[in-house]
């Protein structure tokens, strides 16, 4: 219910309770746990991973995956991070029961991962006749070390997924105001969208379709967030709440911003600051995104220094 329970076994048929792992006083319904050991980012030291999707308390609301950093004997796991030492693997509301790949062959060395794209608030009420939710694309995590000692999971696009880019879309702007510009991308409504700006204003990332669907995403200079905004992205009447901002911290402290996002029919999935804070979020529009826009804050200008658009399919 509320822990993860550890047994141990010498033949996968009598099993003996080891430990449990939970947090004091949480009443919420754990489930789909995952355990894998992982090297720090540029060291040699290994540490454990535990993944624990939880069905409420996800940062915007419902349910969503989280995990814990620390170390495992065989028959303990030990947090090594203060307070209740959870983080999250996704900010959006449509990423849960992530768990990874066994078994990835030594010569990759890679640890990959993939969720539910979807959310226990509405997953049994969603507008849709043939299928009911998705997966995500899958991800390669890593531990890194923050500034503050901290070990926290990053999260990027599996490599392979760049075989599904087609024709490169340019941009002719290195600087945004706050009138839109638009990306000339074809209407398949599947697209990548790769920028790296400076982040002295805001940037807004603006899809549409012919029928007024508009779903937006981007950053908060004041706030220092990055968000997506399905309020007005079509259908969404089966769920009060549904319709909303969704929002996540932005972790890093330099000059530039990294933002990568892929637009599929009915999701999103924003990979922002190198893979340090990561969004999921599912929509209905009611036709096809055709049209992607561009625009800052205001009219002082926002400075783009890198953008690189992609066409996907097939």
């Amino acid at each position: 219910k509320d822990k993860v329970k550890f047994y141990t076994s010498p033949d996968l048929k009598a099993w003996t309770f080891a430990s449990d792992y939970g947090i004091k006083d949480d009443k919420r319904l754990w489930e789909c746990p995952d355990l894998f050991p992982i090297k720090v980012e540029g060291t040699k030291e290994t540490k454990w991973v535990l993944v624990v999707s939880m069905q409420s308390g996800a940062p915007n609301v419902g349910t969503g995956t989280s995990y814990f950093v620390g170390d495992f004997d065989g028959r303990k796991f030990t947090n090594i991070n203060s307070g209740n030492g959870q983080f999250w693997l996704d900010h959006g509301t449509d990423n849960y029961a992530m768990v990874s790949w066994s078994d990835v062959p030594a010569t990759d060395g890679r640890r990959l991962m993939m969720g539910w794209m979807s959310n226990w608030l509405y997953a049994q009420k969603v507008p849709t006749e043939r299928w009911r939710s998705a997966m995500t694309l899958p991800r390669e995590v890593r531990l890194v070390k923050q500034s503050n000692g901290t070990l926290i999971l990053q999260s990027t696009l599996a490599r392979e997924l760049q075989a599904f880019r087609k024709e490169a879309v340019t941009i002719a702007i290195d600087e945004l105001s706050n009138v839109p510009v638009e990306i000339p991308v074809n209407k398949n409504g599947l697209y990548e969208v790769n920028l790296i700006f400076l982040r002295t204003d805001n940037l807004e990332i603006i899809m549409t379709s012919p029928a007024g669907d508009s779903l937006l995403t981007g950053y908060d200079a004041v706030n220092q967030q990055w968000y997506i905004d399905r309020s007005k992205a079509g259908e969404s009447t089966f769920h009060e709440g549904f319709a909303t901002r969704h929002t996540a911290p932005c972790l890093t402290m330099g000059d530039t911003l990294q933002f990568q996002c892929i637009a599929d029919h009915a999701s999103i999935e924003l990979i922002a600051d190198n893979g340090l804070t990561t969004m999921t979020d599912i929509f209905f529009p009611k036709q096809k995104i055709e049209k992607i826009t561009l625009r800052s804050g205001n009219e002082r200008g926002l400075k783009i220094v890198s953008s690189k658009v992609y066409n996907l399919g097939k």
